[in-house]
């Protein structure tokens, strides 16, 4: 009986030291290859000795070495895994603590172990990696979780500056969403006309101009982002104009007080390049309008009614819900200079 008894304890105690020493082999070789950067060499050699579906029959260095490898060869989501399965099977009770803390804002009361924290950073920089491909928020809020508690209890010094990285990026991505945007305008809107009075009784053109003053009311549609984006307007304007002869003209004619009236419409593309409260347009303006010029005897007017278009160059600057807009624009042989105010909704 003592003789088979001591013959179990001696298979046993053999059957530990080959499992142990198969192990310490597997391990070493794990890591040498881990350490060359043969990384796809170093995951088939665990995978050859051990089942990588069956994470809690593996030992824990060999499980967390199998994680880093393939967060070496960016297979993030993989890396991922391991690294929960290596928390649920071996710190599972701890790590629960160290979320109610993080929740409470108390991590730095919490003991965590060495390589629970390294676990955390990596999985940190899996999450962190796979929002810079991705942009989802659910990688970016994990990344943060991790990098935080990892920074709470001084474990890396570079937590912070990947915090800092995903928390603008997050506001730049934000920031680049488009959305539409309405206003209303309302300011002063002065162009200068060239008009052609044409002698009836020999055909001879004399050019005219027309110095116009109007008020505008208006609205118009943006679509865009803190950052560039399209808008398209329109006014009415109605006013004076101070009517005199060219100098190249060989009639004298003068007239003031001239009502006008007309319609200004625009489409254009416009960046925000100093700051998300200016804005720098350019745009394609058309523009109707029709003056009650008075005609000399013998004379008659071509052009009372004028419909132009050409460039116009805008920017425009913002307090609160209030902006304030100018422009400049060539309309063929129309020049204009308006200054507006726009309320925004």
């Amino acid at each position: 009986m003592v003789i088979r008894i001591m013959l179990i304890f001696l298979l046993l105690t053999g059957t530990y030291a080959q499992a142990r020493s198969k192990k310490q082999v597997v391990l070493k070789t794990a890591k040498s290859l881990y350490s060359q950067k043969k990384y796809v060499q170093s995951i088939k050699l665990i995978a050859k000795y051990y089942s990588i579906k069956r994470t809690n029959k593996m030992p824990t260095s060999l499980l967390y070495l199998l994680a880093l490898n393939f967060q070496k060869v960016n297979r993030h989501t993989n890396a991922i895994y391991f690294f929960n399965q290596l928390i649920k099977h071996h710190f599972l009770r701890k790590h629960i603590e160290v979320l109610k803390a993080y929740k409470r804002e108390e991590v730095y009361d919490v003991d965590i172990p060495k390589i629970l924290n390294s676990i955390y950073f990596h999985q940190a920089l899996s999450y962190y990696a796979l929002y810079n491909k991705t942009n989802r928020t659910g990688n970016a809020d994990k990344a943060v979780q991790y990098f935080t508690i990892c920074d709470e209890v001084g474990f890396n010094n570079s937590c912070d500056d990947y915090i800092e990285n995903i928390n603008q990026k997050k506001e730049y991505a934000i920031k680049s969403i488009d959305n539409f945007e309405f206003f209303i305008s309302a300011g002063t809107l002065v162009f200068q006309d060239s008009l052609n009075l044409k002698n009836e009784a020999n055909g001879e053109d004399n050019d005219i101009l027309a110095n116009n003053s109007t008020i505008c009311y208006g609205a118009g549609l943006r679509y865009g982002n803190a950052f560039r984006g399209y808008f398209a307007s329109g006014c009415i304007f109605s006013g004076t104009a101070t009517v005199e002869e060219a100098e190249s003209s060989t009639v004298s004619y003068k007239q003031a007080g001239v009502p006008v009236a007309g319609v200004l419409s625009e489409v254009g593309y416009y960046i925000k390049p100093f700051s998300e409260k200016t804005r720098l347009g350019l745009s394609i303006p058309v523009m109707l309008r029709n003056g009650s010029y008075q005609e000399p005897s013998g004379y008659s007017f071509e052009n009372k009614s004028q419909t132009s278009y050409g460039l116009s160059l805008n920017s425009s600057w913002e307090i609160s819900f209030f902006e304030l807009q100018f422009k400049l624009a060539n309309l063929q042989k129309t020049n204009l200079f308006a200054i507006q105010g726009l309320v925004n909704f």
